[in-house]
């Protein structure tokens, strides 16, 4: 190799060392004094262990995450079944009364897996309010639920309604 006019020797990266007398070490360590190189070689792999132990950390803590954003979806999905299935309960039992039918009115028995049942049927009146023809109100108490109390996916929805009628 030449520069210019003159020709350049190549020279190891070791030769400028051991011309200094100190002892090789590889590339960019031959300025580090020994005993200080010595105190250093388990410091990279305490390091390491300690990378390892928080990136282990980080991947329990987000598969726990993960499972417990499951299992609440899978209550929020549970609760709205069971409330449609309650709310499906109370038309049935609304179309009855309006229907003509009183109290007491037979549960609809299962919908969709959820057993609804009508817990509370009461009438009150029949009311004259001045009008000629006179009205009876009720009140509706429908519960939907699945499962028992010692599963996980349980759901129970309750809803309460007014319903007048008038011949």
């Amino acid at each position: 190799m030449t520069i210019g006019k003159q020709p350049v020797a190549r020279m190891r990266w070791a030769e400028p060392c051991v011309e200094a007398g100190i002892r090789e070490a590889g590339p960019g360590l031959h300025n580090i004094p020994s005993g200080l190189r010595k105190k250093q070689r388990g410091i990279s792999l305490i390091i390491v262990i300690f990378l390892l132990a928080v990136v282990s950390v980080l991947t329990v803590s987000m598969v726990n995450l993960s499972g417990t954003q499951h299992i609440s979806s899978l209550y929020s999905l549970r609760n709205a079944q069971a409330y449609f299935a309650a709310r499906a309960g109370m038309e049935y039992a609304t179309a009855l009364i309006i229907g003509g039918a009183n109290c007491p009115i037979a549960s609809p028995g299962t919908i969709e897996g959820y057993t609804v049942t009508i817990d509370n049927c009461s009438a009150a009146g029949p009311f004259n309010e001045g009008n000629p023809t006179s009205s009876t109100i009720f009140q509706l108490t429908v519960t939907a639920s699945s499962g028992n109390f010692q599963v996980p996916d349980v759901a129970n929805r309750r809803i309460t309604a007014t319903v007048r009628r008038t011949p």
